[in-house]
C-alpha cells in the first residue's frame, strides 16, 4: 500500500492516531472476547512454525543421502562429515517439533512415528556406508534398495503430516479471522484504514498459500525423479558406467554387466573404461583431440572424457572389448557429475550396442552393390540385342539388293 512507502509527518500522525484507536478498540474487543481467550497453541504461526520445521527436516534428510552418494562416487570423507552434521541437526528438528505439539495428542504420536521413520533411515545410512566400505559397490546394494524405501516411507509420513498442518492451519486462520471482524466492527472510524489492511494481510496469505501448495508438490516431483534414475540405472539397454575424477570405476549397472560380460565386482575400483575398449581406437582419438585442441592428449582415459570435462557434449563411436576376449561396436555418450561449487567429481559414460545397426547399413550397401551389378549386366544385354537387331536389318537389306539384281 503506497500510504506505508515514505509517509509525510501528516500520514504518521494520521497513522499513529489510527493505530492508537485501534489498539484500544482491541484491548477493549479481547477484554469483552475474555472468555475465548487467544493461545499460542492454537495460533497461524504455531502451525507455520510446524511446516517450516517439517521443510527443514526433509531438507537435511536429502542434504544426508546426497552427502553419502557423493561420498560412494569420490571417497572423500568430507561429504561424510557433512552428513553426520545433517543428522545431528534432525535431533534439534525433532525436539523443537516435540515442544511444539505438546497440546495435540494426534499430532505427538505424528512426530514419533516420523522420529521412527528417521532413525530407521539414519541406520540405513550408516550401515550402508560400513558395508560399502569393507565390501564394496555390490555388497550393499540391498541396504541401498532398503534405503529407498525407508526414504519412501519418511516423505509419506511428511506428506501427511503437511495435509494434516494444512487443514489446522485453514482452521485456525478462520477462527483469527473471525475474531478480527469481531474487531474491525467495533471499530467504525477506522473503517477504511482496516479494509486496506486487511486487503494486505489477504495478499500475504495467498503468497504463503502458494508456497505450501509448491512445498506439498516437491516430495511428489522427488519420488517420481527417483523412480525416473531407478529405471535407468537398472537398464538391461544402456551400459551405465559412472567413474570417480581419476576415471576408476565406481558404478557398473546391470546393462554394462549383460554388454561386456563382466560383474561390477570384476571392474568397481580396478580398472577404467579405457582399460575395456580398444586401446588402437583410443591412441587415435587422442591424436585427433590433440589436433583439434592444440593440445596435448594423452592416450587413455583422458582422450575418453576430455571434451566432457570442458563442458562439450561428446557422443562418439568406440569399440568395446567383452570378457571373453570379443569385440562389439558401441556408440558412448559421455557427461561430466560435478559438485554444488562446479568442480568435476566424476564422469558418466552411457553405452549402447552398436552391432545391429552397422550389420543393417552392410546389408544395405550391399544390396546396393548387387542392384548397381545387376543395372550394369541390363544394360549390356541390352546393348548386345540392339547391336544384333542392326546386324539382321543390314542382312536383310543386302539380301534384297542380291535378290532385285538379278530380277531386273
Amino acid at each position: 500500500m503506497r500510504i506505508f512507502k515514505n509517509p509525510s509527518v501528516e500520514q504518521l500522525a494520521l497513522i499513529g492516531f489510527g493505530v492508537t484507536l485501534a489498539v484500544l478498540l482491541l484491548v477493549g474487543g479481547i477484554a469483552w472476547n475474555i472468555a475465548r481467550p487467544l493461545s499460542d497453541m492454537k495460533s497461524v504461526d504455531h502451525s507455520r512454525k510446524v511446516m517450516s520445521d517439517f521443510d527443514e527436516l526433509r531438507s537435511r534428510m536429502d542434504r544426508a543421502e546426497n552427502g553419502q552418494w557423493a561420498y560412494f562416487l569420490t571417497r572423500e570423507k568430507s561429504y561424510l562429515a557433512q552428513r553426520d552434521l545433517d543428522l545431528d541437526d534432525t535431533k534439534r528438528i525433532f525436539k523443537r517439533l516435540n515442544d511444539l505439539t505438546l497440546d495435540n495428542n494426534d499430532r505427538q504420536a505424528r512426530i514419533r512415528k516420523l522420529q521412527a521413520a528417521v532413525d530407521a533411515r539414519r541406520r540405513i545410512l550408516l550401515n550402508s556406508q560400513a558395508v560399502f566400505d569393507a565390501q564394496g559397490f555390490n555388497a550393499a546394494q540391498p541396504l541401498f534398495i532398503a534405503g529407498r524405501e525407508a526414504t519412501k516411507t519418511v516423505h509419506r509420513i511428511m506428506l501427511e503430516g503437511g495435509q494434516q498442518e494444512d487443514i489446522l492451519l485453514e482452521d485456525r486462520k478462520s477462527d483469527e479471522l473471525f475474531r478480527l471482524k469481531i474487531i474491525v466492527t467495533s471499530i467504525v472510524l477506522l473503517l477504511i484504514f482496516l479494509a486496506l489492511l486487511s486487503g494486505w494481510i489477504r495478499h500475504l496469505l495467498r503468497e504463503r498459500l502458494a508456497l505450501a501448495r509448491t512445498s506439498q508438490a516437491a516430495p511428489q516431483s522427488l519420488l517420481k525423479t527417483g523412480a525416473l534414475q531407478d529405471a535407468i540405472f537398472n537398464s538391461a539397454n544402456f551400459s551405465s558406467i559412472a567413474t570417480d575424477a581419476k576415471g576408476v570405476i565406481q558404478i557398473f549397472n546391470v546393462g554394462a554387466e549383460r554388454m561386456l560380460g563382466f560383474a561390477a565386482a570384476d571392474v568397481v575400483d580396478k580398472v577404467t573404461p579405457a582399460g575395456i575398449s580398444d586401446s588402437q581406437e583410443i591412441i587415435a582419438r587422442a591424436a585427433t583431440l590433440s589436433r583439434e585442441f592444440k593440445t596435448p592428449i594423452t592416450p587413455g582415459f583422458e582422450a575418453l572424457v576430455f571434451k566432457a570435462s570442458r563442458g562439450i557434449e561428446d557422443i562418439y563411436e568406440l569399440t568395446y572389448i567383452r570378457k571373453d576376449g570379443s569385440r562389439f561396436p558401441a556408440i558412448v555418450s559421455v557427461t561430466a557429475l560435478r559438485d554444488a561449487e562446479g568442480r568435476v567429481i566424476g564422469y558418466l559414460l552411457i553405452g549402447t550396442d552398436n552391432t545391429t545397426r552397422l550389420r543393417v547399413e552392410a546389408e544395405r550397401k550391399q544390396f546396393e552393390l548387387t542392384l548397381q551389378k545387376s543395372n550394369i549386366a541390363l544394360e549390356g544385354a541390352k546393348a548386345a540385342a540392339e547391336k544384333a537387331n542392326q546386324a539382321k536389318s543390314e542382312f536383310l537389306s543386302s539380301m534384297s539388293h542380291e535378290l532385285r539384281t538379278p530380277l531386273n
